[in-house]
């Protein structure tokens, strides 16, 4: 089974800030399998939020102020996030920690990550991932950025030549969201892959 995880940390601060982390937890949708109290479930939950049209549901996020303090918190209990301010609770993570203006390195790390991401799904796993997530870290304390897959209780085998499309239709637009937020251009994202995988 394949595990993405990538982090990376740009100074040598104390350890403590990354404890003033921010988080967000989005669902990528998935072609559910032949159970059809299942289908009818991902069914009706696909039609109450964005994901079976763009691929992505925020599932929560939680972003705290300079000093730790819960900020912005989102959860279940205050519903869907539609697609189209899905951007804006991206950009709310980026400029957590009371920053004024989003962390652009944070978001081309994740963008470039994101991508690297993508082009496996594409053309190297084979496997359906029910259930599973991407969970985004980061700190403008500590300048600490990380992306993870979460929840793999669920993963199937497809045929050799399949591959998820749920997966890949989610990661697509996220990276549009990405991209829309860097306004990153293929020199940019070059040179800032450069700076921060030497």
């Amino acid at each position: 089974v394949f595990f993405f995880s990538s982090r990376r940390r740009h100074t040598r601060q104390r350890s403590v800030s990354w404890a003033r982390r921010c988080v967000q937890e989005t669902d990528i949708t998935y072609t559910p399998l032949d159970n059809p109290a299942k289908v009818a479930k991902e069914k009706l939950k696909a039609k109450e939020s964005p994901t079976d049209q763009y691929g992505v549901r925020l599932a929560g996020m939680n972003v705290k102020d300079e000093k730790g303090e819960i900020a912005f918190k989102h959860g279940k209990q205050q519903g869907e996030v539609a697609f189209a301010d899905f951007g804006g609770a991206l950009k709310k993570l980026l400029a957590c920690n009371g920053k004024t203006e989003i962390n652009k390195a944070a978001a081309l790390f994740y963008l470039s990550e994101l991508k690297a991401l993508l082009d496996i799904f594409k053309n190297h796993s084979n496997k359906l991932w029910v259930g599973t997530s991407l969970f985004f870290s980061i700190s403008n304390i500590s300048n600490q950025y990380q992306l993870k897959m979460i929840d793999f209780a669920h993963v199937f085998n497809l045929k050799p030549e399949e591959r998820d499309q749920g997966f890949i239709k989610g990661l697509t637009n996220l990276i549009k969201i990405f991209e829309e937020i860097t306004g990153a251009s293929k020199q940019l994202l070059k040179d800032q892959f450069t700076f921060l995988f030497i």
